[in-house]
């Protein structure tokens, strides 16, 4: 079983083209394990869309 906040990211990542639910949850799962930048930098580029 997932902690919420993984599941929760790994559905919105499966929500784009072509990422299935196993690639959603290593994009998940990376996120959680890289460099805290990474999802922030992330984050931020999404938010100035």
């Amino acid at each position: 079983m997932l902690p919420e906040e993984l599941f929760r990211l790994s559905q919105r990542f499966s929500r784009l083209p072509g990422v299935g639910e196993k690639t959603a949850l290593r994009f998940a799962m990376f996120l959680l394990l890289a460099d805290p930048d990474i999802a922030r930098d992330l984050g931020h580029e999404l938010v100035s869309l």
